[in-house]
């Protein structure tokens, strides 16, 4: 995507150094019920990281960046009580926090015609009165509106279970309104008292359907356009598609061909 004029860090550099902020925050931060909050964690190493990324990502240090990274930190610490929030939540309920891998590279899912990859920002094991079970997360930049109908962690999700990770939930954490949503198996439902939404197993079923359909694509050969498809609406290839002829010569005036 696009740069807005005059502002150095765009989307995807600010995901990266978000991303890797949080990462600096969940190694420093042991899995222990007396351990500082998340906010108090993120607050600390705010500074360090920034120094430290900065070697990396000279971006980081240019004076212009400092808007930039200043609404970045608001959002992160935004998410970073959302979170706090729900670990005092999951502790009222007997669940605590075992583990935390970050950037985990996870098990393949092997389909007759295709392999599919993915890597987790971050994967907590919780025990629970009900078993140990894993818990994927996401961060994501936009608002929870954007990914109501993702399947991207259901599929992660399906990943650890042909593993034999039994698969708690997954959440995304929305830096854009700084909520989370959250799918839950029956089990972690039972823990955490919520009952409603749709569960993590119903999640992962339907994902495992758009990878089997995906895999009989790679076996036909045939890669057709789906036009109805919520990506479609924010894809960085739209000029060269054929989605305005479908829309009609109007659709020129909506943005569809920039």
């Amino acid at each position: 995507r696009k740069t807005p004029r005059g502002e150095l860090f765009g989307p995807k550099e600010r995901g990266t150094v978000m991303h890797e902020v949080w990462k600096t925050v969940w190694d420093m931060r042991p899995p222990d019920a007396d351990c500082p909050t998340l906010r108090a964690t993120l607050a600390c190493a705010w500074d360090g990281a920034m120094a430290s990324l900065s070697s990396k990502y000279p971006l980081v240090s240019d004076p212009r960046s400092k808007p930039a990274l200043a609404d970045m930190k608001t959002k992160m610490l935004r998410i970073a009580d959302a979170e706090d929030d729900f670990e005092r939540s999951a502790r009222s309920a007997g669940i605590q926090r075992v583990r935390t891998f970050t950037e985990l590279d996870l098990p393949n899912i092997e389909l007759e015609h295709s392999i599919f990859a993915g890597r987790a920002d971050r994967v907590d094991f919780l025990s629970s009165p009900h078993g140990t079970f894993a818990v994927i997360s996401d961060y994501k930049s936009k608002g929870a509106s954007r990914y109501r109908e993702s399947l991207q962690l259901a599929a992660y999700a399906a990943a650890l279970r042909n593993s034999d990770v039994a698969a708690g939930g997954v959440r995304y954490l929305c830096h854009g309104d700084g909520t989370a949503i959250s799918y839950w198996s029956q089990a972690a439902k039972q823990a955490l008292g919520q009952p409603r939404a749709p569960s993590c197993e119903e999640k992962i079923e339907l994902a495992l359907e758009k990878l089997l359909a995906a895999d009989q694509i790679a076996a036909d050969g045939r890669y057709e356009a789906n036009y109805d498809s919520p990506s479609c609406a924010w894809c960085g290839h739209s000029a060269i598609c054929r989605r305005s002829e479908r829309r009609g010569a109007s659709s020129l005036d909506e943005g569809d061909l920039e």
